[in-house]
């Protein structure tokens, strides 16, 4: 069993407190003496969501406080951040995450009556109203927006992202993004595929509004938005037939949202992992539309339980999708363009537990407000010496594989995200 170690400092005055994962037990090396706490004797994990508040060594973003009670031993209290000095403080996400999931998994393992729960302070109660109140004008604006012909609103959104995009912060994000992954070309080419970005981002936002209508695949007929792949028409197919489950990665590529319903189109039943937006109407909103097009989808939110729930799902012969193009708290190296990066192992470690296939998907945006959806073929996962499958090896070569998507068509891909950090 691998060991998990954690340590942090809760304050400039306090001394710095070390804990291990045990085979049955949470332990406290430091300060003072050991002490063990039996995963069974834990009775209660809480989670309060807060803000980071210190000088510039911290990010200043919300975070979760994690409380352990337990029958024999006083509360524990962890932090995911460090106190380095007097207002100075250190993000200890990166060992912090993976800390916690295990320690969720050992005391369910050990005590299935243990409730774990998380709440928010009521001062992010402003924010979270906010984030409601422009998911509720978001709502409206998708609905006013309807009638609009599908392909005058692209170009439209398109032309508008353009013009709004450079004054974002993200166009700053992007812009050192793509200068960093492509060091030898001109600045001109740099701000081509920048405003490429941008007009993909506005075209994707407004063809939430006609998504029904983007997709028109009928086996038989001549192409129209969707053209033919018939490589990747054959193994979703083949898919459907055997009915059995894989694993499937894509990226923030064009309009991925087609996917789901390529893969409804084709009656591959799947689960997607997917992160919760705060504008409670939109979510809605986009749940039930999601749900109408994809059929019937597994849509797995992202949260600590995330792990537990994409098991049951592959259990019940569910196949399991994930963007993995993003950076991961506590995921594994990888190189992206050349450069080091964080990546969610999940899919990797459950092709190692199942041993299942992994399946690549994306789309490429074509002329005249055309789509292609392709489906790989099982990619050969990396192996370690014993023939168990390696996580950083595999994710390298996923990792890898999206790197050829998006050199193919880079103004397709979201260079917004602070993919390294």
């Amino acid at each position: 069993m691998s060991v998990f170690t954690y340590s942090f400092r809760p304050g400039f005055f306090t001394r710095e407190q070390f804990y291990r994962l045990d085979a049955d037990a949470l332990v406290q090396t430091k300060p003072g003496p050991p002490r063990r706490i039996d995963y069974r004797d834990i009775t209660q994990i809480d989670f309060h969501q807060y803000r980071v508040r210190g000088a510039s060594g911290a990010r200043r973003a919300l975070n979760w406080r994690c409380t352990i009670h337990s029958r024999s031993a006083p509360t524990i209290r962890l932090l995911p951040v460090h106190a380095l000095g007097f207002r100075a403080k250190e993000d200890r996400s990166v060992t912090y995450l993976p800390f916690l999931s295990e320690l969720q998994e050992r005391v369910r393992a050990s005590n299935q009556e243990v409730i774990i729960r998380s709440d928010e302070r009521w001062s992010l109660a402003s924010s979270r109203a906010m984030g409601r109140l422009r998911g509720f004008g978001a709502t409206l604006l998708i609905k006013s927006l309807r009638p609009i012909p599908t392909d005058y609103l692209a170009n439209a959104g398109g032309w508008l992202a353009r013009k709004l995009g450079p004054f974002t912060s993200a166009h700053k994000i992007a812009r050192n993004n793509i200068a960093a992954a492509y060091p030898d070309t001109s600045l001109a080419w740099q701000n081509e595929v920048l405003d490429g970005m941008w007009d993909h981002l506005g075209r994707f936002a407004v063809e939430y509004v006609h998504l029904d209508r983007l997709w028109d695949y009928e086996p038989g007929k001549p192409p129209g938005r969707i053209a033919h792949d018939p490589p990747s028409i054959q193994r979703m197919i083949e898919l459907h037939e055997s009915g059995k489950p894989v694993l499937i990665y894509s990226a923030h590529l064009a309009n991925f949202e087609l996917l789901g319903v390529a893969s409804a189109a084709f009656g591959v039943n799947f689960a997607v992992v997917y992160r919760k937006l705060n504008a409670g109407p939109l979510v809605d909103e986009l749940f039930k539309l999601r749900s109408r097009l994809w059929g019937a989808p597994i849509l797995l939110e992202h949260s600590r339980d995330t792990s537990f729930q994409m098991l049951d799902a592959l259990k019940g012969g569910t196949s399991l999708a994930m963007l993995v193009d993003q950076y991961h708290p506590g995921g594994v190296d990888v190189t992206f363009f050349g450069r080091r990066c964080k990546a969610n192992p999940s899919l990797a470690k459950l092709a190692r537990q199942f041993e299942l296939p992994i399946h690549g998907a994306r789309v490429v945006r074509l002329p005249g407000h055309r789509f292609r959806t392709e489906f790989t073929e099982p990619i050969e996962p990396a192996r370690d010496p014993d023939g168990k499958i390696n996580v950083q090896g595999t994710m390298q070569t996923i990792t890898s594989q999206i790197e050829s998507w998006v050199r193919e068509h880079p103004e397709q891909w979201l260079w917004a995200h602070r993919r390294w950090r």
